[in-house]
C-alpha cells in the first residue's frame, strides 16, 4: 500500500486532490494476514481447456443469449412457455 500511496502523490492531480481530505487514521498491529511465502503458491489449478465444435456453440448460443438478455434488462427471470408438442422441437 505504501508503494501505492508514493506513486500517486507524484501525480499533480491527485497531489491538489488528495490536499482537500482528511487523512484517514492507521493502527499498527503485531500481526500480519499472510506469509512473504504466499505470493508464490498457485491460487487453483490450471483450467484444461475444451474446444466445442462447431454444433457444440450453436446448441449454446440460444441459451448464451437467454443469459445475456436477463443481464441486460435487469430482470429475476423469463418465463418460457413451451406445449412440448411439434411446435416446441425446432
Amino acid at each position: 500500500l505504501e508503494d501505492i500511496r508514493s506513486y500517486r502523490t507524484k501525480l499533480r492531480s491527485r497531489s491538489h486532490l488528495a490536499t482537500s481530505n482528511v487523512p484517514f487514521p492507521r493502527i499498527p498491529v503485531d500481526f500480519a494476514l499472510s506469509d512473504d511465502e504466499d505470493v508464490h503458491l498457485t491460487i487453483s489449478p490450471p483450467i484444461e481447456w475444451k474446444y466445442l465444435t462447431p454444433e457444440e456453440e450453436i446448441e449454446l448460443g440460444p441459451a448464451c443469449w437467454l443469459w445475456d438478455y436477463l443481464r441486460r434488462s435487469g430482470q429475476g427471470g423469463f418465463f418460457l412457455p413451451l406445449s412440448g408438442g411439434v411446435d416446441s422441437t425446432s
